[in-house]
């Protein structure tokens, strides 16, 4: 069995403040998440380990990661909503001088959130962990009474016979399940994720709902498709 199905190694990262910086992938100053980063390794789901990382900074707006220097000025949480605007958190931060608020419905921040959330939702990125293990575990369950019952016994009949057949079968089952249910829940999880993002953006910034539904058709996919299911929702500038 693949030792994959049963063990996972994820970071996981949690916000912790916000400062502001230029984002290269927008190619503007953005908001950016304070993120302290933890890798958690997880037996069929379970935590096992966890280990400090260190701490990131992730672009609030489309949402990529890069390295913020430890000298920035930064605030916690709980002082800055996105929804206040990027003047107010320059004033927090006490940098509203020197620093550039940008014109926020701009093709390239746009492009760059869209991108981002296609490749999050790609299924080489996506974490297939609990499908391949959900999979896998039901694969089994069936393979195995089923090979038990379906077993015709040879002349002469033995036990070691019986054992290796049903082996087989179950490690068939167990390996066809596997992939199933990554499949499965690759293609369920690729829509609510898009979604999702978009949506939390759409949710937290005023943009252009033209701009947005017509960039989103080069992207096409569970990308377009999120944006057209979340039009209604387009804080308009």
């Amino acid at each position: 069995m693949d030792v994959s199905v049963l063990v996972s190694w994820k970071t996981k990262f949690t916000p912790v403040s916000w400062t502001l910086d230029y984002c290269p992938f927008c190619d503007q100053n953005e908001a950016i998440r304070i993120e302290q980063a933890t890798e958690v390794v997880a037996v069929w789901g379970i935590p096992v380990s966890k280990t400090d990382e260190g701490k990131f900074g992730r672009c609030d707006f489309c949402e990529r990661q890069m390295n913020v220097p430890q000298e920035m000025k930064n605030v916690d949480l709980e002082r800055w909503n996105p929804k206040d605007g990027l003047s107010t958190l320059a004033k927090i931060l006490g940098v509203e001088e020197s620093v550039e608020i940008p014109e926020r419905n701009t093709e390239n921040s746009v492009n760059s959130m869209l991108a981002a959330v296609k490749h999050e939702t790609s299924i080489n990125t996506i974490d297939l962990t609990f499908g391949l293990s959900t999979g896998a575990i039901l694969g089994g369950l069936i393979a195995f009474p089923l090979a038990a019952l379906l077993y015709v016994p040879e002349f002469p009949d033995t036990d070691e016979g019986k054992f290796n057949f049903v082996f087989s079968v179950g490690l068939i089952g167990i390996a066809v399940g596997a992939i199933l249910g990554g499949v499965w829940h690759a293609i369920l999880k690729r829509g609510k994720l898009a979604k999702a993002k978009i949506g939390g953006v759409l949710n937290r910034y005023p943009l252009d709902s033209e701009l947005v539904l017509k960039l989103s058709e080069k992207f096409g996919g569970v990308v377009q498709k999120s944006v057209l299911e979340l039009r209604n929702t387009i804080r308009r500038k």
